[in-house]
């Protein structure tokens, strides 16, 4: 079976300063949001017969915030540790990957709007189905796309490219970011592994683990390397249905 070229990343042991690391970044993202919890119940427990509509409105909104960024989080480990241990279902169906990419992108919309980043995609026609389970693979392009957008300057422009490689079909989304430092691709897909940018960026180095783990469930590769003229690009790919 070809494969594509690649840069592709095995999977390496966790060493015990990663994990670590890991762990102090996972508590101080988990102490953000509880923190501004914290605060809106406390003021609306001590100050409610005092507050306006608007302020209550407003902690609401906080408290909602809050909560959604917590079960983000929990979702996120929940879905690696299953993945990695094998207990998450797949229920691989034949799959078009440009046109979920296209769905991906339209989800992502205001992510990448908000930080005024138009969205290109290139595919090519005819396009083989790949066998893969619709909802991982959402995931798992969500998470490149929104990884993308925070790395990459506002303005700047977010491509995906869809082709076949050999028996497989690959995705690759590209930015034009600080790209990956010499030596960190294969780290790139760690867990808990932030590659270092200025200004630094809040996450815990979650996204690309749960990609790796998603098209590891898959049989596929993943891989990234930095792009001629500056700039990230990471994909995945999976086996094309076969007759």
């Amino acid at each position: 079976m070809d494969m594509p070229d690649p840069h592709s990343s095995p999977v390496p042991t966790d060493s015990v300063q990663a994990f670590a690391l890991g762990i102090a970044g996972l508590a101080h993202d988990l102490r953000a949001p509880l923190a501004a919890i914290h605060t809106a119940t406390e003021l609306l427990a001590q100050d409610l017969d005092r507050l306006d509509p608007a302020d209550i409105r407003q902690m609401a909104q906080t408290i909602h915030r809050g909560t959604s960024r917590l079960e983000q989080l929990t979702d996120n480990l929940h879905s690696l540790l299953a993945l990695r241990s094998g207990q998450l279902a797949v229920h691989p169906v034949p799959l078009d990957l440009g046109a979920l990419l296209e769905e991906c992108a339209a989800t992502a919309g205001p992510v990448l709007a908000a930080q005024a980043q138009p969205w290109a995609v290139q595919q090519a026609t005819p396009l083989p189905l790949v066998l893969a389970d619709r909802q991982l693979i959402d995931r798992a392009l969500m998470n490149l796309l929104t990884n993308a957008s925070k790395f990459a300057p506002p303005g700047s422009r977010i491509e995906g490219v869809v082709a076949p490689v050999g028996d497989y079909v690959r995705v690759a989304i590209q930015d034009r970011g600080p790209g990956v430092p010499p030596g960190d691709t294969a780290r790139l897909f760690e867990p808990f592994y932030q590659a270092p940018s200025t200004p630094p960026h809040h996450g815990v180095g979650l996204g690309l683990a749960i990609v790796r783990a998603i098209v590891a469930a898959h049989a596929g590769q993943v891989g990234a390397e930095n792009r001629r003229g500056g700039g990230a690009r990471v994909w995945f790919a999976l086996p094309v249905v076969r007759p």
